[in-house]
């Protein structure tokens, strides 16, 4: 899932090793020039992610292996973090006063929550009503907006298209729906023939005034966002060749099959396709000649958010905290829409707010004693639910080298209902002289 971005930080766990540590690092290192004025006071840094599924934080934990004083006149020599990796001149933090830190590194597979009335459509005669507004200047002209029985409309921000888990059917093993994918492959289905458990979805120029454009209109695809391919298509009759209108395959919409041109004055119902079952963000836009005119009108961007059940985790936690149509810049899992430098896919993995803007919740860092040895320790939190997520917290000797050991040993596990406490300790005790460097992953597993 990509390369791993890392920052660290030094974990000394002895008197005298911290001293001689920190020394080296201070001194032996280029000097990166002044930090802005009380930066000499951070402990916890968060860079954004070199790709939408690596994410990389750190923090450290203070402890007094050495005496203020001491932490103080470091602090005044060199207020440096070593070189971070693919980091700009400057983007660097303070280590005043933290001499016993974690290196927590986090690798992913990844406020305005979803408080308001959401509407959840799963079997209604719906559309995509195609509108326009006269008063209106540019692509904010013609609009797109879903229409439902008995004489409903709502904006891609209150309602989601819901296809339950028996949309679920096998791809045929006719030649003209090779399509799809491979014939008995599964593929999930909005039928264009009205299923009453299923959504019985179309598209419907009605709105649309005659007299203002040429016939037809029409609705583009733009983009699909979601764990499999998109299809729509309609079949006239039995032994007839599908009608394609839309595929979109790894996220590329087909520059063929990316357009669906519906009459003025009438509607029309279409088998809409997925690949697999999850959460899609579909965006499609309305476009439109004006009479006399010779090119297309572009309506602006619409998204619309589908749940083809059953829902994934990692999908549930995003209903839950954002409106439909929310963009992946905001909700996706590298993205930071409350601005705590915590990438959403951590604050999914230990159970924390996307939304309030929170440092608490992060792993830490302790020392503990077991059969009269002390070793070192992180503490996070598990979320129960989250079973998309693997935690993999590790330990090695050097900074920059050698392979990462998991942590296995289990100190305690806190069980508070839908989360877990966890401490797991180091396979060898802390000695005079010694270093030992923590890392926390928590891996997103998500197609």
């Amino acid at each position: 899932v990509g390369a791993v971005a890392r920052l660290t930080l030094a974990t000394a766990l002895s008197d005298e090793f911290t001293k001689y540590f920190m020394r080296k690092m201070f001194n032996d290192r280029p000097h990166p020039g002044p930090l802005p004025r009380g930066e000499g006071e951070a402990i916890r840094v968060a860079r954004k992610p070199v790709c939408s599924r690596c994410s990389r934080l750190v923090f450290g934990v203070r402890k007094k292996f050495l005496a203020d004083s001491e932490g103080v006149h470091f602090a005044k020599q060199r207020r440096m973090l070593l070189p971070l990796l693919g980091e700009r001149a400057g983007e660097r933090a303070s280590v005043a006063q933290t001499f016993l830190g974690v290196v927590l590194s986090i690798m992913l597979g990844s406020s305005v929550a979803a408080s308001a009335q959401v509407t959840n459509l799963s079997n209604q005669h719906m559309d995509f009503r195609l509108q326009y507004n006269a008063t209106a200047i540019g692509s904010n002209q013609l609009d797109v907006i879903l229409g439902y029985d008995p004489g409903q409309r709502v904006t891609n921000t209150q309602a989601y298209i819901v296809g339950n888990t028996n949309s679920k059917v096998t791809i045929p093993s006719n030649p003209n729906f090779a399509f799809l994918g491979s014939a008995g492959a599964p593929i999930w289905i909005l039928p264009q023939s009205q299923n009453v458990t299923l959504p019985y979805l179309g598209i419907s120029a009605e709105d649309i005034p005659g007299g203002v454009f040429t016939n037809p209109m029409e609705l583009e695809l733009v983009s699909v966002e979601g764990p499999g391919n998109f299809f729509a298509w309609s079949v006239s009759g039995a032994g007839n060749p599908p009608d394609v209108k839309f595929i979109a395959t790894n996220g590329v919409v087909s520059p063929q099959f990316k357009i669906a041109n519906p009459l003025i004055g009438s509607h029309e119902h279409n088998n809409w396709g997925f690949s697999t079952n999850g959460l899609y963000r579909v965006t499609f836009r309305a476009n439109g000649q004006f009479i006399g005119d010779t090119t297309n009108t572009i309506g602006r961007d619409v998204a619309w958010s589908f749940q083809i059940l059953p829902l994934r985790p990692w999908e549930n936690w995003v209903v839950t905290n954002w409106l439909p149509a929310t963009a992946s810049s905001t909700n996706g899992s590298a993205a930071d829409p409350d601005g705590d430098n915590i990438p959403n896919a951590i604050e999914y993995a230990l159970g924390l707010n996307p939304n309030n803007a929170s440092t608490a919740g992060l792993p830490t860092f302790s020392i503990v004693s077991d059969a009269g040895q002390t070793y070192g320790a992180l503490t996070f939190t598990r979320v129960k639910a989250a079973t998309d997520i693997s935690y993999e917290p590790s330990v090695r000797g050097v900074l920059d080298s050698g392979a990462w050991t998991m942590l296995t040993n289990v100190v305690s596990a806190i069980d508070n209902g839908a989360t877990e406490t966890v401490t797991l300790r180091d396979f060898a005790p802390a000695v005079t002289n010694a270093s030992r460097f923590f890392q926390f992953r928590a891996r997103l597993n998500y197609p």
